[in-house]
């Protein structure tokens, strides 16, 4: 008798088993099915991501004399890095977009302007003809998120302004700020899949809006873009190197990230910068990653309201946990090491105030109270 026919014998006498498989095997496929379309969703969001972030990136940095290096510099620095397909230049600058452009800044009420991120690129912009404005100057093609479009009421073809604030370098190491403003035509939206780049970014061709700017070299950043089955950090890693060996990074300035690297938390980023060791909030324990935020507009940091956050007591004192912090703005300062500080509110505070009970609310007018 085979191992076959023993296995069918043993089913018949107990079918209880026929349906324990069957729902054994069920749940396997299902599971199989949802993991299936996990990784796809995922594998999707990377795509996405690394599309407008790039795979790595390398932020430029000023030369000891003050200027900034050229496009080709870096192009010829990075030469003998495999794994490298492309470098693109982008320019990334803040200003604020509206109807009426400057118009709306002495309009306290106004709700016109919306602040936005302009970016420079070279890519999406020829063919488009957007005109003059009343001084002759040109009109610049805009691209903007179906989201900020909709925000502001735009459509395509409309013409809206951009202002935007720059520093005037003086005599005696002064500078002052200068007002730019311009006229753009909005020639296209997009819709990316991800919500903050869809309500919050602009982008424009890249020698015009360095033009408009003053800047020198016309970008800020260089996107690398890896070939494939090529891990993106370490290809980083290697740029990173072939940049300080040519001299072109100093503490602060001229770091290379990956796009995990660039998106990830401030407490990647603290780690990778030599600023924090290892933390042991990797170990499980919490708190050890505090810091408090000394410096910073508004919309520069992002908490994650999830439970690694803390409480309303410390986020109202500043003090935050850099494992569940994004930067997503300029000028944030941050001091690290105040774990003590949260530890106090987080728990201690809390926990030694009394229980008192809440006030009865205000009785309504119209009614009696207390009820009979």
């Amino acid at each position: 008798m085979t191992l076959a026919s023993l296995g069918l014998a043993y089913f018949r006498r107990r079918p209880l088993l026929i349906f324990s498989a069957v729902a054994i095997a069920l749940g396997v496929a299902v599971l199989f099915a949802v993991l299936a379309v996990m990784n796809g969703f995922l594998a999707e969001l990377q795509a996405s991501i690394r599309s407008i972030s790039g795979d790595a990136v390398i932020e430029a940095a000023r030369a000891r004399g003050g200027e900034y290096r050229p496009f080709e510099a870096y192009e010829e620095a990075v030469d003998e890095v495999d794994g490298i397909r492309a470098l693109e230049p982008r320019l990334n600058w803040y200003g604020l977009i509206g109807r009426r452009g400057a118009a709306a800044l002495s309009d306290p009420r106004s709700t016109d302007l919306s602040g936005m991120l302009l970016v420079g690129v070279n890519q999406g912009f020829d063919g488009f003809e957007t005109g003059q404005d009343a001084r002759g100057r040109p009109i610049l093609p805009m691209r903007l998120g179906v989201g900020a479009a909709e925000r502001l009421g735009l459509e395509i073809g409309d013409i809206l302004g951009v202002i935007t604030f720059v520093q005037n370098d003086r005599p005696g190491g002064r500078s002052t700020p200068q007002l730019l403003q311009m006229s753009c035509r909005l020639v296209e939206t997009v819709k990316t899949g991800r919500y903050d780049q869809d309500l919050d970014r602009a982008e424009l061709p890249r020698t015009a809006l360095a033009e408009f700017l003053g800047s020198e070299t016309g970008f800020t950043e260089i996107l690398i873009r890896t070939e494939d089955a090529v891990d993106p950090e370490l290809v980083a890693e290697e740029v990173e190197n072939a940049l300080q060996l040519a001299g072109y990074t100093h503490p602060g300035f001229g770091c290379t990230f990956s796009w995990r690297d660039r998106g990830g938390n401030l407490l990647r980023a603290v780690e990778r910068a030599g600023l924090l060791p290892a933390s042991d909030c990797r170990r499980g324990n919490c708190l050890s990653c505090a810091a408090r935020v000394l410096d910073g507009a508004p919309y520069s940091l992002q908490m994650k309201r999830d439970a690694t956050s803390l409480c309303g007591e410390a986020h109202d004192d500043g003090v935050v946990l850099l494992c569940s912090a994004h930067a997503v703005g300029p000028g944030l300062r941050l001091q690290l090491g105040a774990d003590g500080d949260a530890w106090e509110m987080q728990y201690r505070d809390r926990f030694d105030k009394k229980w008192e009970p809440p006030e009865p609310p205000e009785p309504p007018s119209s009614f009696m109270w207390p009820p009979a």
